[in-house]
């Protein structure tokens, strides 16, 4: 089904079926949609449905209808086009009336209310005429149509004032004249303050209108308000404040909002400049802003000066949020505040303090005194600190002097109170606390600080200690160990360019969760196997073995055999068959065994009537022992030794070591010591 265009009534479509519903639908809109028309005495003929309209022929006066009743909408003029003017001849009520020319009779006897009191009428000729009103007391007459006040003949900064009943005519040109008023300046003023009509204190009005001129608004002979039309599309122009407040030529959008005194006033010299007040300000550059403040400039385009004194922006969209004596030159540069600080780098900052500069591209000084941030990325702060190499973080405190980067992405910290994370009392350079539970045996969030090497080479290195001490002794703790408030332990050094460690009452060593070794008292317990790749000195090797007996538990004690020479040996018991015995030795033996060196035999016969034992053939691989007497069926035990191989030029006698030099001399201890 389609629609009209215009009221979008329905249109059924050829074999509809039930058209009469969209049709009827059409007839209730026609209700609405086509205006009654009849001569206005038979209003009530007619129904009032809601947005019904109905024009009166007579009088042209158009109802609108609400549903219960018809209520006066506007009055149609009867419009000659040929002379292209429109009669009203109705009553005419109106707030505000606004038209080219008004020209003809008004209806004699009718008044003009709330234009000047209920005084003003119009007589049966014409004529305009007031009645009462103070001063003269005559008050205006004889006014006829062409006569007035022509505010063509008002100029800058002139004022007209009515004096209700002391003017007693007008000129050609609409100018007042006679009466009792007082010429002031360049304006004409009543003489009598308490005139009747108009009150000269103060004007309420809706709107004020002025021709092609700027409108200004005077206060006690001197400007105190300039507001300038609109041209080629821009905003037109405010300036408040002292008369000495000044745009350049042509400038377009802009305001100040007041301030400026003589000899130092504010001044706007670019289009959609501001400057809110303050004095000696200057907005230079396109869209730039001078909240107030003092001999304050912006002068890029976009740039702000908040305030304070003798700051500048000099660059695009650069800002200086206020402070003395600071410099934003850079494009998107923040200074905040302080004084004498300068951001001369694309998107550097200065939160504020004295002296500061970022110089480098994308630099940060947050504030403190005598900081440069002078390379992209930079960053200082605190006093004297200066960040001169790219990415460079640089942290001073205000005791150390200047310091310094040295390469690019350093961070440094200065603090001779020391640097505290977790904690705001550091006990000495760098301190870190924090209250942590173990979690687990392998979970990097149990330890309070972690050291990661993320380089994934098997031979990246951790953690360096160091001490400008080439040979530091003992009293160089390169690491303390402290429970609570007692000391548990140290690495130190020990003079003779190595470590040691220090303990108060023992150190432990443990793997899998066990302790595997314990060093206490001057003694070593070791739980577990001891490899040694190389010579174990010792002034006494024990074997201690703790043994059940009727007296309890007591230690046996063995203490090993001391040699010149490091021996390998094998031992066990043969049987001779008709005097001979053919002994291979265990392999193991001779793979520790030095073949060139010699191997020598001890036997013990188990027999009364041995006539002796001989070795006919000894190697580290086998013996060969015979009966001296050549015959005998008996059980011998035997012991092989041989010299360890790679030990047989081992040097028994040699000069101390630095060790042993160090010890002073001591006996052996008996082993049951």
């Amino acid at each position: 089904m389609a629609d009209t265009p215009n009221h979008n009534y329905n249109v059924p479509d050829q074999g509809d079926q039930d058209w009469h519903q969209p049709l009827n639908e059409n007839f209730e809109e026609f209700e609405v949609d086509i205006e009654l028309r009849d001569q206005e005495s038979n209003l009530g003929d007619y129904t009032p449905t809601d947005g019904a309209k109905f024009l009166a022929t007579d009088t042209g006066v158009v109802y609108l209808g609400d549903g219960s009743n018809w209520n006066v909408a506007f009055v149609a003029a009867e419009y000659d086009d040929s002379a292209g003017t429109a009669t009203i001849s109705q009553t005419l009520v109106t707030s505000e009336l606004e038209v080219g020319t008004i020209s003809g009779s008004l209806t004699g006897g009718t008044s003009l209310n709330n234009i000047a009191g209920n005084n003003l009428s119009i007589d049966s000729n014409g004529t305009l005429n007031a009645s009462g009103g103070g001063g003269g007391g005559g008050g205006i007459s004889n006014l006829n149509g062409g006569e007035g006040i022509d505010p063509a003949n008002i100029g800058d900064g002139d004022t007209l004032s009515v004096a209700w009943g002391d003017a007693n005519d007008l000129d050609g040109s609409g100018n007042v004249t006679g009466g009792n008023w007082t010429p002031n300046n360049n304006l004409l003023e009543p003489a009598d303050s308490n005139i009747d009509g108009i009150d000269v204190d103060e004007v309420n009005a809706k709107a004020l209108r002025t021709g092609s001129d700027a409108l200004g608004f005077i206060v006690n002979g001197s400007n105190a308000l300039t507001l300038t039309e609109e041209a080629g599309g821009d905003a037109g122009n405010v300036i408040a404040g002292n008369s000495s407040n000044s745009l350049s030529p042509g400038t377009s959008g802009a305001t100040i909002s007041g301030g400026g005194k003589g000899g130092d006033p504010n001044r706007v010299k670019a289009n959609y400049g501001t400057i809110g007040g303050g004095y000696a300000n200057e907005a230079s550059g396109l869209n730039a802003t001078v909240g107030g403040g003092l001999a304050n400039v912006a002068s890029g385009n976009g740039a702000t000066v908040g305030g304070g004194d003798s700051n500048e922006a000099s660059a695009s969209s650069a800002t200086v949020g206020g402070g003395a004596g600071n410099e934003a030159s850079a494009s998107n540069v923040t200074v905040g505040g302080g004084v004498l600080n300068e951001a001369s780098a694309t998107n550097a900052t200065v939160g504020g303090g004295l002296a500061n500069v970022a110089s480098g591209d994308n630099a940060t000084v947050p504030g403190g005194g005598e900081n440069r941030a002078t390379q992209p990325t930079s960053f200082a702060a605190g006093s004297q600190a200066n960040a001169i190499n790219e990415g460079a973080f640089v942290w001073a405190d205000a005791t150390q002097g200047a310091v310094e980067s040295t390469g690019k992405n350093q961070f440094l910290v200065a603090a001779s109170g020391g640097t505290g994370i977790g904690l705001s009392d550091p006990a000495t350079t760098f301190h870190v606390a924090d209250d942590r539970t173990r979690t687990g045996s392998t979970d990097l969030s149990r330890p309070v600080a972690v050291v990661e090497n993320t380089s994934g080479d098997p031979q990246g290195d951790m953690l360096g200690l160091k001490t400008r001490v080439d040979d530091p002794g003992t009293q160089t703790d390169f690491i303390s160990f402290i429970g609570g408030s007692q000391q548990l332990g140290q690495v130190q050094g020990d003079g003779n360019g190595g470590l040691r460690i220090a303990t108060t009452t023992k150190l432990e060593l443990a793997a899998g969760g066990a302790t595997k070794a314990e060093f206490s008292g001057g003694n070593v317990l070791i739980d577990d196997d001891l490899n040694v790749n190389g010579d174990v000195n010792a002034d006494n090797k024990n074997f201690v073995e703790t043994v059940a007996t009727d007296d309890g538990q007591k230690e046996v004690v063995y203490t090993s055999t001391e040699a010149p020479t490091a021996r390998t040996e094998a031992t066990g018991v043969a049987k001779l068959e008709d005097g001979r015995a053919e002994i291979e030795l265990p392999e193991h033996f001779g793979w520790v065994t030095d073949d060139d060196e010699p191997i020598y035999v001890q036997t013990t016969p188990h027999s009364a009537d041995s006539g002796g034992l001989a070795a006919v053939e000894r190697t580290s691989d086998r013996l060969v022992i015979e009966d001296r007497d050549g015959d005998g069926d008996y059980e011998f035990s035997y012991t092989v030794k041989g010299t360890r191989d790679g030990y047989a030029d081992k040097e028994v006698v040699r000069e101390p070591t630095a060790r042993d030099s160090a010890k002073p001399s001591q006996s052996a201890s008996p082993a049951d010591d």
